[in-house]
């Protein structure tokens, strides 16, 4: 597990796991998803206890992203969904390399983007000395949310560093 010497979550981890908490539409939407109760969802967000193994694969269960992502920060974000892998594989029995090829530019619809959604962590992990890990993670999941809107010229790292100002 990702901790830090006294124990507890490190902040790496517990701004990942508010992040993708706060993407899946809050603790309730999560809960609901997971099987995990709300209190212990909350104790999570709040740092106040490390994930066992098989609550991280919950709370990736419960929030869309890797249990991979979430314990490391370690890409891709999201797993890819089973339609997509089904879709490569039928390329791939079908036409063989050449095939695949094409394959891998199969993406969902309405799928989050993980390098917009990365790059904004990137710069909240930067200023992590001076703002609560609340406020990294709300202004991650907003400057997320901004930023994916059609037309919008800021970037994803000028808007996190707004929000944080």
């Amino acid at each position: 597990m990702s901790k830090s010497p006294q124990g507890k979550p490190s902040e790496d981890l517990i701004i990942r796991i508010r992040t993708a908490i706060n993407l899946a539409g809050g603790p309730s939407a999560v809960a609901q998803k997971s099987g995990l109760s709300r209190r212990t969802i909350n104790a999570y967000r709040a740092g106040e206890t490390t994930p066992s193994s098989a609550r991280i694969i919950a709370l990736a269960n419960g929030t869309g992203v890797s249990p991979e992502w979430l314990l490391t920060g370690k890409e891709p974000m999201l797993p890819e969904p089973d339609y997509v892998l089904g879709a490569k594989n039928r390329v791939r029995d079908s036409q063989g390399e050449r095939g695949m090829r094409c394959a891998e530019h199969l993406q969902p619809v309405n799928q989050i983007d993980p390098g917009l959604l990365g790059r904004a962590i990137q710069v909240a992990l930067r200023e992590k000395s001076k703002h609560s890990l609340n406020e990294l993670s709300n202004a991650i999941a907003d400057a997320y949310a901004l930023a994916s809107r059609p037309g919008r010229s800021d970037s994803i790292e000028d808007l996190v560093r707004k929000l944080l100002s």
